[in-house]
């Protein structure tokens, strides 16, 4: 994880701090009950209830859709393709399953986002933005890290790898610290987790064709 951290240009370093803010948020449930409101995931009480939510959360939201989001954005921007990318934020905003992590994913997503308005010579960022003001699209975080590895010319395999650790780690992290949990253990959780990342993202580029005609 380290080294793929180092490959990464320097403006997408700042992710890697607010992840953890966006992650807190996420699962503030207060007390030993973390990420209690979290359906349909049971609550993570112990080292072993938090190996199964991260297996679950994985399996669930991780690869089926946050990487596939992201892997979407990246298309869109990679060939400025705007109105597809602001009616994908629409569809993320509409879906109910995802609307309760919409305040925190959007928090992120617009500091990003608005970092990126410097580059006045990319249209597509600068038509994303307008979309933002105007109140028509909520710069989920996984859309501007999409479009932040296409603008850095960051390799898709890479990021994702990248972004899979951030949230697997993130979630470890606050959960280990709020739970007292050793951090031996829970990193032998995430690892073994994490080990599946490179066959997971690896099936999902190679339907990479088929995934971004359906962006």
């Amino acid at each position: 994880m380290t080294e793929l951290r180092k490959k990464l240009p320097s403006e997408m370093e700042a992710f890697a701090g607010d992840f953890h803010g966006l992650l807190d948020q996420i699962g503030i449930a207060g007390g030993r009950d973390f990420l209690r409101d979290i359906t349909p995931f049971e609550p993570v009480t112990d080292l072993a209830s938090l190996q199964k939510f991260l297996q679950n959360y994985a399996t669930t939201f991780l690869y089926p859709i946050e990487l596939s989001v992201i892997c979407k954005a990246y298309s869109h921007a990679a060939r400025y393709e705007c109105r597809e990318l602001i009616a994908l934020d629409q569809e993320l905003s509409n879906d109910p399953n995802l609307q309760r992590f919409g305040n925190a994913s959007s928090q992120v997503g617009r500091t990003h986002l608005l970092n990126l308005r410097p580059l006045r010579e990319n249209r597509f960022v600068q038509r994303y933005l307008a979309a933002l003001d105007a109140g028509d699209a909520q710069a989920w975080h996984t859309l501007v890290y999409g479009i932040s590895l296409s603008i850095y010319s960051v390799p898709l395999r890479q990021g994702l790898l990248v972004y899979t650790h951030l949230v697997l780690d993130g979630f470890a992290q606050v959960a280990g610290s709020r739970l007292s949990l050793s951090p031996k253990e829970v990193r032998a959780v995430v690892d073994e987790i994490a080990a599946l990342a490179p066959k997971e993202i690896d099936s999902l580029l190679n339907a990479g064709e088929n995934l971004f005609k359906a962006a």
